[in-house]
């Protein structure tokens, strides 16, 4: 089979290493419905890969790359909004207090449990003390998205909407969509390169950008 076939998808905009914890943190938030201000201390067990200050450092991020970068800060997104967006990024979400509380709660350590399966498992452990003394414990053996742990086709289509939609627009981005999907049938992907070029489009204009994102999460 084509190596392709076997690249990771990422279902988070933000560096892979982040990817464990974020899906632990959204299933405390998703799952188990806790709530952020219940939350009184967060301790994260990860592997010795990313001891580095640009993955675990616990600081307010001053860029989007930085803030990627931070698995503090994607887990806190996660905690506090119970999503990781692009928009999580953006300069002036950077400071959100809220975040930097749940930030400022985090206890980082390397585990070696965790190292020895690194890098065939990139896994994490996640472990909430809440407000009451009670602790919700979390682990993964692999972020979502890759052979272990793949991410559904739904989801995939939902990732390219929020990404394409703002840029192409709804109409494009839903022919780009089709022509993808048709491929096995299609005599070449000429129609699909044309799309991709801006050339084939049915579209009489960009779509505005907060109508597209609404479509796509529609």
């Amino acid at each position: 089979s084509f190596a392709v076939g076997h690249t990771d998808i990422k279902p988070y905009p933000s560096c892979r290493q982040t990817h464990a914890p974020i899906d632990l943190a959204l299933q405390a938030i998703r799952g188990d419905g806790i709530d952020r201000s219940d939350i009184d201390a967060i301790d994260l067990h990860t592997y010795a890969y990313n001891d580095q200050p640009w993955y675990i450092g616990i600081k307010a991020p001053t860029s989007g790359l930085e803030a990627m970068l931070s698995i503090p800060y994607c887990t806190a997104i996660a905690l506090a909004r119970g999503r990781v967006a692009l928009q999580d990024f953006e300069h002036d979400v950077l400071a959100d207090a809220g975040v930097l509380t749940l930030m400022n709660k985090f206890r980082v350590h390397i585990d070696s449990e965790l190292t020895s399966k690194w890098p065939a498992k990139r896994g994490a452990r996640l472990v909430l003390t809440l407000g009451d003394g009670r602790t919700k414990q979390y682990a993964a053996e692999d972020p979502r998205g890759g052979d272990i742990c793949p991410i559904s086709e739904d989801a995939v289509r939902e990732k390219f909407a929020l990404l394409a939609f703002p840029v192409l627009g709804a109409a494009t981005s839903r022919q780009i969509e089709n022509a993808i999907q048709q491929c096995d049938g299609a005599p070449d992907i000429g129609r699909l390169l044309r799309l991709l070029r801006g050339e084939d489009s049915e579209r009489s204009g960009r779509d505005h950008v907060t109508a597209g994102i609404a479509q796509a999460t529609a």
